[in-house]
């Protein structure tokens, strides 16, 4: 650890293997605290909506799957952006929150598809296209194009059942996709913005993914709610 830690103050070079990010400080110990103590945000909807259907999770399967991988999430990011220090940091940042979309996405897929099957015509094309961008593009377009394809991949599903139940809850749905779009544009524009906030803008971007998060969870919660009511007639 005192080994990495000369290395990197010499060359500035993450032992993570992560990009550098406005407010990367590999002096401190704590090398990104803005960015460390935002991503704890994802935590806020996973207690909200924990403690609201903490009496009927199992009514509500999918968002209990949900859940914890955002909480997992949010506390990998926290450590990964603290310390900067080893590349497992990097996955615990990067798994949960990969595991979550995928879900997702099979989630709304499956739902506006005719049959199960189709999912794959449809997932693996897309994971062939994002292994090419993340070998083949360079750093940081390649993780900012990865996560918009991410977000495409995810949420046009999400607008087709939309349009299939008569644009019920557009609002939810509406403001989840809007907090995603302006967390990739804080994303993106990070060292940009450290002409207004010294620490760059990421930070915004984990608080941004956090009200996102809520959203889309009040649109399944919602969803759920419609799919019962239907089925009983």
């Amino acid at each position: 650890m005192i080994l990495e830690r000369i290395v990197l103050l010499l060359g500035q070079v993450p032992p993570d293997g992560g990009v550098m990010y406005a407010e990367t400080n590999l002096r401190y110990i704590v090398a990104e605290p803005w960015n460390a103590i935002s991503s704890l945000t994802f935590w806020i909807p996973v207690f909200y909506w924990y403690y609201r259907l903490r009496y009927r999770l199992k009514e509500y399967p999918f968002i209990a799957l949900c859940l914890p991988l955002l909480f997992l999430g949010g506390l990998g990011s926290a450590l990964f952006h603290a310390f900067r220090a080893s590349p497992i940091l990097l996955l615990m940042d990067i798994l949960p929150i990969l595991v979550l979309t995928i879900a997702l996405s099979i989630y709304f897929w499956l739902k506006v598809l005719p049959h199960w099957s189709w999912v794959f015509l449809i997932i693996i094309p897309y994971f062939i296209i994002q292994a090419l961008v993340i070998m083949y593009l360079p750093s940081p377009m390649r993780i900012n194009l990865a996560y918009f394809m991410r977000g495409t991949i995810m949420f046009l599903p999400a607008v087709l059942l939309l349009r299939k139940i008569h644009y019920n809850f557009l609002k939810s749905l509406l403001l989840g996709v809007l907090f995603f779009i302006l967390a990739l544009v804080f994303r993106s524009l990070d060292k940009e913005a450290t002409f207004l906030m010294y620490m760059g803008s990421h930070w915004l971007w984990h608080i941004s993914t956090a009200v996102g998060s809520y959203y889309i969870a009040e649109f399944l919660y919602r969803y759920k709610n419609y799919e019962r009511e239907v089925s009983s007639g």
